[in-house]
């Protein structure tokens, strides 16, 4: 067996000169670069890729990587062989090769354990922009997965993974576009709280033409708890507001306006009760209250959710539930300065899944299976937990998608589909999705 030395062979190949056929990844294992502390615990034979157990430092370090240009909303299909051996979980990381973002992961490929040789197959797209990204072939997810919890679990990952096979072609898979009801709402803006020169406010979106209160719908947007603001959600907003659905796009202070999770969840409390006071006024049934939030918005809006009584249903995307074990979520970095504390009371206060009602309201989840920002398995946990507790939770795990999911239609599809479940809507999501494209016409 020869062991591969430091290369740096790097090869990068067009995808647009490609046919859809052609693999845009080196045949060859040889010819990937092998990352520095790969040398001791790597090696090919007979196009076969090997890694043997290795210490933990080196391990998190060991993968073979190549860069790639992909084109803009184009799918890829991935596929490869492998097996591993002792519960060992390869994984296949997408990264920027950019300078602007270089090494920043946006897609994390988990291959359940094989020890017998299996075939993993998957389609992903890399977003709207032409781009240069590295395909890193890892043996193991981090050997150090991250628990925050007194016992500080960790994991030496022993044993052996082997890859072959690896390919990357250009695939004809496409997603449909969702066709969207003619506008019928209008947004006003109110300010529900001050906090010295701050003013924190609620952008109402409230649907035209209709009689008696409407369900509302309470939009908590994301951004890593330091950007962002309630424009992030029109998106889902004025697609529901245009069918006689409210939205509430809640603005709160982000960590660089001082915020915490305490004083940030204090914004969203007093943003509900804002909400109950002026509902006569606004023409909202505050006993139809849905929460919905994504990523940063899913963590919050998740607890929300579960504290505010008259919540009937929870959608939440790509949401962090549990920050005493995030799994290999790269997010799990991020709150130091918005949690203060990282005990684990503390993060528990802060985490969804440790604070769940009797009876939680019916639960919508959607994440990539892919993310590389929150790990999906947050979600599987998150979903067990609400059903543990008596609560109707569906689970939809986005297929080769990452922190974007990749697929609005399947995205509006779902959430159509829990608001049909909760009474609100009487058609089908295909149905409305006929009757709107037949008007545009």
């Amino acid at each position: 067996m020869r062991k591969i030395r430091y290369s740096l062979i790097s090869a990068t190949l067009l995808a647009g000169m490609a046919s859809a056929g052609q693999n845009l990844v080196a045949d060859n294992l040889q010819d990937w670069k092998l990352s520095w502390k790969g040398e001791e615990v790597m090696s090919v034979t007979d196009g076969v890729l090997t890694y043997e157990q290795a210490p933990k430092d080196k391990m998190q370090n060991a993968f073979f990587e190549q860069t790639i240009t992909l084109e803009p909303d184009q799918f890829y299909e991935l596929s490869m062989e492998y097996r591993s051996e002792d519960g060992l979980t390869p994984v296949v990381a997408v990264a920027h090769a950019d300078a602007k973002d270089a090494g920043k992961p946006i897609r994390l490929f988990r291959m359940p354990p094989s020890r017998d040789w299996k075939t993993y197959t998957t389609k992903t797209s890399l977003g709207s922009r032409k781009g240069n990204f590295r395909i890193r072939i890892c043996p193991a997810a981090k050997p150090n997965r991250i628990f925050r919890n007194k016992e500080k679990v960790r994991s030496d990952h022993p044993g052996k993974a082997q890859f072959r096979n690896v390919r990357l072609v250009k695939s004809d898979f496409s997603v449909p576009e969702v066709v969207r009801p003619p506008k019928a709402f209008e947004t006003e803006t109110y300010v529900y709280k001050t906090v010295g020169d701050l003013e924190l406010v609620l952008k109402i979106d409230r649907p035209l033409n209709v009689d008696g209160p409407v369900p509302v719908i309470f939009w908590v947007h994301g951004g890593g708890w330091s950007v962002g603001s309630p424009d992030n959600m029109l998106w889902g907003s004025a697609m529901h507001a245009s069918q006689g659905v409210a939205g509430a796009r809640v603005q709160y202070r982000l960590i660089k306006q001082g915020g915490t999770f305490k004083k940030t969840f204090g914004d969203l409390l007093d943003a509900v009760e804002w909400l109950r006071q002026h509902a006569e006024e606004l023409n909202i049934d505050m006993s139809r209250l849905i929460m919905a939030g994504g990523s940063a918005g899913g963590h919050l809006s998740s607890i929300l959710a579960q504290k505010t009584p008259e919540c009937i249903g929870y959608i939440g995307f790509c949401g962090m539930y549990d920050l005493t074990d995030v799994g290999e979520s790269r997010f799990a970095y991020q709150p130091k300065g918005f949690m203060v504390s990282l005990d684990f009371d503390t993060l528990a206060t802060g985490s969804a899944i440790h604070n769940i009602r009797d009876n939680p309201p019916q639960t919508l989840l959607m994440h990539g299976d892919a993310d590389a920002t929150i790990d999906c398995d947050v979600a599987v946990r998150f979903a067990e937990a609400l059903r543990a507790k008596g609560g109707k939770v569906k689970l939809v795990l986005m297929p080769g998608g990452g922190h974007d999911m990749l697929y609005p239609y399947r995205q509006q599809k779902e959430i159509h589909g829990l608001l049909h479940d909760l009474g609100i809507y009487t058609n089908d999501f295909e149905t409305s999705q006929r009757k709107w494209a037949e008007r545009a016409e």
